[in-house]
């Protein structure tokens, strides 16, 4: 009878001990995904942020052309009133 007592015993730390160390791998593993989906997020973004860059920069042209066309639309009624 002491024998199975001890081994319980034995099987019960080493249960605790494997609990213990699936928590802490479930830790580390949950980590390891929150840092991924952070870096997926900080790449999205970048993404996004370059695109509103291009955007931008397409805008400016866009208004220079225009701007440049009325210029040379009206300068010539300026010229001849």
């Amino acid at each position: 009878m002491l024998i199975q007592v001890k081994n319980s015993d034995k099987n019960d730390k080493e249960n605790q001990t494997i609990k213990d160390l699936v928590k802490k791998y479930k830790k580390i593993v949950e980590k390891m995904v929150l840092n991924e989906l952070l870096i997926l997020v900080a790449i999205k973004i970048h993404q996004v942020n370059l695109e509103k860059k291009q955007l931008l920069k397409n805008y400016q042209l866009i208004i220079q052309f225009t701007m440049l066309y009325f210029k040379n639309k009206t300068s010539h009624w300026l010229r001849y009133p």
